[in-house]
């Protein structure tokens, strides 16, 4: 595999460098959460099977975050929401039976 550019950014007086290298890409429509006194886990899964009866769920990854960076993160969707609401309408929820409720 061709190696890629790093891409590059400035953030106050250092140079931040971001590689792309060995990035993986996870598909999640289910999630949970949990956390510590220290940090908080988001653990990402894909729903692969829905049936009358059963909902199967296979996760993908756990990814553990510090408070402050979580923080950063919900302001960061939250405000990524907002925009997509506004460019194209209420997004819907989805209840326990994993269908969408307007």
């Amino acid at each position: 595999m061709a190696k890629s550019k790093p891409k590059e950014a400035t953030g106050g007086e250092r140079k931040l460098v971001i590689s792309k290298e060995g990035k993986q890409y996870v598909y999640c429509n289910h999630f949970g959460i949990g956390q510590s006194p220290f940090d908080v886990r988001l653990i990402f899964s894909e729903m692969t099977d829905v049936t009358d009866d059963t909902i199967e769920v296979r996760e993908r990854v756990q990814v553990t975050l510090s408070f402050e960076i979580a923080k950063i993160m919900s302001n960061m969707l939250s405000t990524q929401v907002k925009v997509i609401e506004e460019a194209h309408g209420p997004i819907g929820n989805i209840t326990d039976e994993g269908k969408k409720k307007d």
